[in-house]
Protein backbone atom coordinates (compact mmCIF):
# COMPACT_ATOMS: atom_id res chain seq x y z
CA UNK A 1 0.00 0.00 0.00
CA UNK A 2 1.32 3.19 -1.16
CA UNK A 3 4.08 2.32 -3.28
CA UNK A 4 3.45 4.18 -6.63
CA UNK A 5 4.24 2.58 -10.13
CA UNK A 6 6.77 4.17 -12.39
CA UNK A 7 5.38 7.09 -14.01
CA UNK A 8 6.63 5.67 -16.88
CA UNK A 9 5.06 2.33 -16.61
CA UNK A 10 1.81 1.23 -17.94
CA UNK A 11 -0.59 3.12 -16.43
CA UNK A 12 -4.74 3.04 -15.94
CA UNK A 13 -5.87 5.34 -18.77
CA UNK A 14 -8.22 6.43 -15.65
CA UNK A 15 -4.80 7.43 -13.97
CA UNK A 16 -3.48 9.20 -16.35
CA UNK A 17 -6.04 11.45 -16.86
CA UNK A 18 -6.26 12.00 -12.74
CA UNK A 19 -2.14 12.45 -12.89
CA UNK A 20 -2.75 15.30 -15.29
CA UNK A 21 -5.26 17.17 -13.33
CA UNK A 22 -3.03 16.67 -10.34
CA UNK A 23 0.57 17.51 -12.43
CA UNK A 24 -1.79 21.15 -13.36
CA UNK A 25 -2.83 21.80 -9.98
CA UNK A 26 0.68 21.52 -8.52
CA UNK A 27 2.27 23.20 -11.67
CA UNK A 28 -0.52 26.08 -10.72
CA UNK A 29 1.39 25.96 -6.87
CA UNK A 30 4.51 26.64 -8.35
CA UNK A 31 5.19 22.73 -6.93
CA UNK A 32 3.76 23.26 -3.66
CA UNK A 33 2.32 19.92 -2.77
CA UNK A 34 1.14 21.17 0.60
CA UNK A 35 -0.75 24.30 -1.70
CA UNK A 36 -1.57 21.79 -3.82
CA UNK A 37 -3.02 19.03 -1.65
CA UNK A 38 -5.42 22.01 0.44
CA UNK A 39 -7.14 22.60 -3.23
CA UNK A 40 -7.46 19.01 -4.51
CA UNK A 41 -10.50 18.22 -2.65
CA UNK A 42 -13.33 19.25 -5.49
CA UNK A 43 -10.84 17.74 -8.35
CA UNK A 44 -10.42 14.45 -5.65
CA UNK A 45 -14.63 14.02 -5.50
CA UNK A 46 -15.53 14.87 -9.38
CA UNK A 47 -13.04 12.16 -9.80
CA UNK A 48 -14.67 10.01 -6.75
CA UNK A 49 -18.16 10.41 -8.57
CA UNK A 50 -17.60 10.39 -12.18
CA UNK A 51 -14.92 8.07 -12.95
CA UNK A 52 -15.48 4.36 -12.42
CA UNK A 53 -13.54 2.46 -9.89
CA UNK A 54 -10.56 5.17 -9.24
CA UNK A 55 -10.27 4.26 -5.44
CA UNK A 56 -8.77 1.16 -6.84
CA UNK A 57 -5.78 3.46 -8.29
CA UNK A 58 -5.07 5.92 -5.30
CA UNK A 59 -2.72 4.51 -3.73
CA UNK A 60 -0.16 2.90 -6.62
CA UNK A 61 -1.04 5.07 -9.25
CA UNK A 62 -2.12 8.81 -8.14
CA UNK A 63 0.01 9.79 -5.45
CA UNK A 64 -1.64 13.54 -5.34
CA UNK A 65 -4.57 11.84 -4.62
CA UNK A 66 -2.81 9.38 -2.01
CA UNK A 67 -1.35 12.34 -0.01
CA UNK A 68 -4.49 13.60 -0.03
CA UNK A 69 -6.35 10.73 1.81
CA UNK A 70 -3.04 10.91 4.17
CA UNK A 71 -3.28 14.20 5.33
CA UNK A 72 -7.24 14.36 5.69
CA UNK A 73 -7.53 11.01 7.67
CA UNK A 74 -5.89 9.21 10.55
CA UNK A 75 -3.65 6.37 10.46
CA UNK A 76 -6.23 4.04 12.03
CA UNK A 77 -7.66 3.94 9.03
CA UNK A 78 -5.65 1.53 7.21
CA UNK A 79 -4.69 0.35 10.84
CA UNK A 80 -0.76 1.68 10.50
CA UNK A 81 1.30 2.30 12.75
CA UNK A 82 3.19 5.60 13.53
CA UNK A 83 5.89 4.35 12.21
CA UNK A 84 4.28 2.88 8.86
CA UNK A 85 1.71 5.75 8.18
CA UNK A 86 4.49 7.91 8.61
CA UNK A 87 6.67 6.07 6.08
CA UNK A 88 3.76 6.06 3.88
CA UNK A 89 3.87 9.70 4.03
CA UNK A 90 7.63 9.91 2.73
CA UNK A 91 6.83 7.79 0.06
CA UNK A 92 3.91 9.62 -1.01
CA UNK A 93 5.49 12.43 -1.32
CA UNK A 94 8.41 11.43 -2.64
CA UNK A 95 6.14 10.09 -5.65
CA UNK A 96 4.36 13.19 -5.85
CA UNK A 97 7.90 14.92 -6.41
CA UNK A 98 8.35 12.48 -9.00
CA UNK A 99 4.96 12.20 -10.94
CA UNK A 100 4.34 16.11 -10.88
CA UNK A 101 7.80 18.00 -10.20
CA UNK A 102 10.16 16.41 -12.97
Amino acid sequence: MFEFKSKTSELNERSIFANLVCKLLVEKHKGDLTLSVNELKPFYDAFFDNVRNIYELVDDEIPLFALFELSTSTKERWDFSDEEFEAAKVRTYKSCIDYYCC
